[in-house]
């Protein structure tokens, strides 16, 4: 039914009711609508003076209203019901201002005389049930409430005022169930589905959030599911049932959902955000991608929409799209240095270095001092071999940092500082910057002597080793340091030195230390300092940590066959090796020694020969194929190779003295070309081997 606007203070009543409903019923005392009476329930009186009375004082009440001078309205009401004692209007409108004065039990005198005279009005009810609320007489309410529901069993009025009431006491479950019948009453539900919904997922579980279990979104389903049967393109039902479908990984449905909710509201939003998320959740880039450009035709000055079409992009490895959304998003002006990361770090795996450090220095200009930018710089310049250039951009990203106390960009900010002293020659600020390093994360000494390694200035991978020892104090002999010092003196082959560092190692009993890879290396450092039979007692330890260790396997067989030892045992190693890493240069030479050992000279060359076509300059494999040659008669080419073999490593006392014995020193080494296979008259055997 349709009822007249009713005013509490200037509110309209139908901002009120939805405004119950959405808030969850919290404490809304407003009263209702003043009621429209069906004619024949209303005594009609012919027009006398009376009437006219009662209109003019009415009148009178509403300017007085209006002027808001209740205690006149008051009066005026009064008048106006002396004169018409049976108007319903004069009567509903003399109590609500009577509230408004807070005389809440005159006024409910006066609506408990108009029920007596009007029972079967369900609206003169929910005005008594009103009235008793707001002086708090809760129970006199409540029956006041189910009277008028009965009265009109179809009227969500009703259903809302006692559900605010039974919520207010405490009975909730009472309240859940009042409105599920409610929704079969009401002729248009709505607003009871949506309400229903609100508490059930406030109440609907009385120990837990419904959201947190199967059984709570179960119930949420199904009430979605039914409202929406009646309501199928209802906005709220849809989102609320696509978000629960989310929560149980039924991705399909709520994606058919949400994009129900696309076609209904085409610039959502938040729709198309969820649509992403979605179709990134079932594998579904190139939709993805679709929706999120969607967004950004909705919001093309969103520089973090762009952001997020870049990574996208970069994702799907469609590199040149994802730099010109990041370009998009640097030029829109973020506040924050991502989108010029991203350029920066694409550049360089791209191979375009000068173009990494383009875009860093744009964005300086942008956001001067950032650190995150600096520090970025500095691996630029690093990945170039710009030493100098890193170091100040590290520099500079340190300085900057201590200003905002916020964090480097990445974990190994203070290694690669630390490595940049190294570079360009001063390894005292590297001391510093490696504790800091190794402070934060142990393992990065590990990265640091690895990388020294790899460096191929001989004089200034010296400084390593006092660069290590000056760690050990300030970190407190931490393990990962001794470590990285018995793997230094190992590469400097000061083997007794590293063995000494293996053993506090071992001393200090770090778990994650001992591993394969740690005895591995300590077996090798037994072998060389001669200690075979320690050496084979570790790389065994090694195989029991991590069976079929290939190196492991590599190092016994060709320590065994240097040693003539164990040649059938040592052969089956070496295969297990190969089953492991086929194309082992390293492994192919172990076997073609072990040949070599056991007299097969042309198997051992054809081994050796396919090790020198995998690593050609290895100065042991073209030892080898030098003695190989020597055993197949031709003394010559047996010198061809020694001479390069000394050329790639002069420190070999054994081979020195080899080519000393034989006067070849004087000679200078000849070029050999691997690709050349020999001719079969080379070979003393006078066999082609293949």
């Amino acid at each position: 039914m349709v009822r007249e606007t009713a005013f509490i203070g200037i509110q309209p009543i139908r901002v009120w009711l939805p405004a119950c409903a959405l808030g969850l019923l919290t404490a809304c005392t407003t009263l209702p609508p003043e009621p429209a009476f069906p004619p024949d329930q209303i005594p009609l009186a012919e027009p006398d003076v009376d009437k006219a009375k009662a209109l003019a004082a009415f009148a009178q009440a509403r300017l007085s209203e209006q002027s808001r001078d209740f205690e006149s309205a008051a009066r005026w009401y009064a008048d106006a019901l002396r004169h018409d004692p049976d108007h319903l209007r004069n009567h509903l409108r003399a109590s609500l201002n009577l509230i408004r004065l807070q005389r809440g039990e005159e006024a409910i005198a006066l609506l408990e005389d108009l029920t007596r005279r009007y029972p079967q009005v369900a609206d003169v009810r929910i005005w008594l049930g009103s009235a008793y609320r707001y002086e708090r007489r809760t129970d006199e309410a409540l029956a006041a409430f189910e009277t008028a529901l009965r009265l009109a069993p179809g009227d969500e009025a009703v259903y809302i005022q006692l559900t605010d009431l039974l919520v207010s006491g405490g009975q909730t479950d009472r309240a859940i169930s009042l409105i599920k019948d409610g929704v079969h009453r009401v002729p248009e539900p709505l607003t009871l589905y949506r309400l229903l919904i609100g508490l059930q997922l406030r109440y609907g579980m009385r120990d837990a959030d419904p959201l947190d279990s199967e059984a709570g979104i179960a119930e949420l389903l199904r009430l979605h599911n039914q409202a929406l049967e009646r309501y199928p393109d209802d906005v709220a039902l849809l989102t609320g049932q696509s978000d629960l479908l989310l929560r149980q990984r039924e991705y399909e449905l709520a994606l058919a959902g949400f994009e129900r909710l696309e076609e209904l509201d085409p610039d959502n939003i938040e729709v198309k955000h969820r649509l992403v998320s979605l179709y990134e959740r079932m594998n579904r880039p190139e939709d993805a991608v679709r929706a999120m450009e969607e967004i950004a035709r909705l919001q093309p000055t969103n520089a973090r929409v762009f952001l997020m079409l870049g990574a996208m992009y970069e994702a799907m490895k469609q590199r040149d799209r994802a730099i010109l959304n990041y370009q998009l998003a640097a030029r829109l002006g973020l506040s924050e240095p991502s989108a010029y990361l991203k350029l920066a770090v694409l550049h360089l795996e791209d191979g375009r270095p000068e173009r990494a450090v383009r875009a860093l220095m744009d964005a300086l200009a942008q956001l001067p001092g950032d650190p995150r930018l600096l520090e970025m710089l500095g691996y630029t310049h690093f990945n170039q071999n710009k030493y100098g250039e890193a170091r100040n951009a590290f520099a500079a990203a340190r300085a900057a940092r201590q200003d905002t106390d916020g964090e480097p960009l990445t974990p190994n900010f203070h290694l690669y500082h630390a490595l940049t002293h190294y570079f360009t020659g001063d390894p005292e600020p590297a001391v510093d910057l490696m504790v800091e390093a190794i402070l934060g994360n142990p393992e990065t000494v590990t990265v640091f002597i690895h990388t020294v390694f790899a460096d191929d200035d001989k004089e200034r991978s010296k400084s390593l080793i006092p660069i290590l020892e000056q760690l050990r104090e300030p970190t407190g002999d931490m393990p990962e340091v001794l470590l990285a010092l018995a793997y230094a003196h190992s590469f400097r082959k000061q083997y007794e030195e590293s063995l000494d560092y293996f053993e506090r190692v071992s001393a200090a009993e770090p778990e994650d230390l001992l591993n394969a890879r740690f005895y591995f290396w300590k077996g090798a450092a037994h072998e060389r300092t001669g200690d075979i039979d320690r050496a084979a007692e570790l790389f065994y330890q090694a195989i029991a940590l991590e069976p079929g260790y290939p190196e492991a396997y590599n190092y016994l067989a060709y320590m065994w066959a240097e040693k003539g030892l164990h040649l059938e045992r040592a052969e089956s190693y070496v295969q297990i090796a190969l089953e492991a890493i086929p194309d082992s240069g390293a492994f192919i030479d172990t076997l073609g020694w072990i040949y070599y050992m056991q007299g097969r000279y042309e198997e051992a060359y054809t081994e050796i020969r396919r090790a020198l076509e995998l690593i050609p300059d290895d100065p042991t494999i073209l030892d080898h194929m030098g003695d190989i040659y020597l055993q197949l008669g031709d003394e010559q080419k047996a010198a061809e190779y020694w001479l390069a073999s000394f050329e790639a490593d002069p420190e070999n006392e054994t081979l020195r003295a080899k080519l000393d014995e034989r006067g070849l020193l004087i000679e200078p080494a000849e070029v050999i070309d691997d690709e050349v296979e020999p001719d079969s008259e080379e070979l003393s055997a006078g066999t082609p081997l293949y």
